[in-house]
């Protein structure tokens, strides 16, 4: 059996290689079921060689994962851009609904000084800002966890100035010292008696 082995330029040598299409195909697709079930290049190499009248060598099944792995990210990003399309077509139709309901909201009575209903005009508005997030239209949101001008954050007592370290400590320290209590109060009931159980053995 003939070695399939590869070029500088990544090209097959064509007389230790007699692969047709058809060959090269049901290879690649041998070779992606072997890589999504965690197998080793070499390791794939020889399940060709078992199944096929040919050999590849590990360096041609790493070149096939290359090109499969290029597929993927291909197909990752053309997935992710058909979903943002498809939400961007989904908002515009809610959007166009929400804004034939305020115009006819307009035309019937409220009750109030204002014509329409405001609820319309807030889905309106929150079509737009779904649709320009999904766009990278509106500015990031800058959530600071740090403290006044970017210091650190001062954790104070809930009943009344900050503590300091070792007063946390004790604090800490006399809350498990009561749960411990706690937790020794409900043994101690858990393992009474029953009313029941005394009856019996009256």
């Amino acid at each position: 059996m003939g070695t399939c082995t590869e070029t500088k330029n990544g090209s097959f040598r064509r007389e230790y290689c007699q692969r047709n299409r058809a060959q090269r195909a049901a290879d690649l697709l041998f070779i992606e079921q072997s890589v999504l079930k965690g197998k080793e290049h070499a390791e794939i190499a020889e399940d060709i060689a078992v199944l096929r009248n040919y050999r590849l060598s590990r360096q041609a099944v790493t070149k096939a994962v290359a090109q499969l792995r290029s597929r993927w990210e291909a197909a990752a990003i053309e997935t992710f851009a058909a979903h943002r399309a498809k939400e961007l077509r989904r908002l515009e139709a809610v959007g166009r609904e929400a804004w034939s309901a305020w115009e006819s909201s307009k035309a019937s009575p409220t009750g109030t000084a204002e014509p329409g209903n405001p609820a319309f005009l807030g889905h309106v508005l929150g079509a737009h800002d779904r649709r320009g997030k999904l766009l990278g239209l509106l500015a990031p949101v800058r959530t600071e966890v740090s403290g006044p001008a970017g210091g650190a954050v001062r954790i104070d007592s809930a009943e009344g100035p900050a503590i300091d370290t070792k007063a946390r400590l004790e604090l800490l320290r006399r809350h498990c010292a009561r749960l411990e209590e706690l937790i020794e109060a409900e043994d101690r009931v858990e393992h009474l008696p029953t009313a029941n159980a005394e009856t019996q053995n009256l």
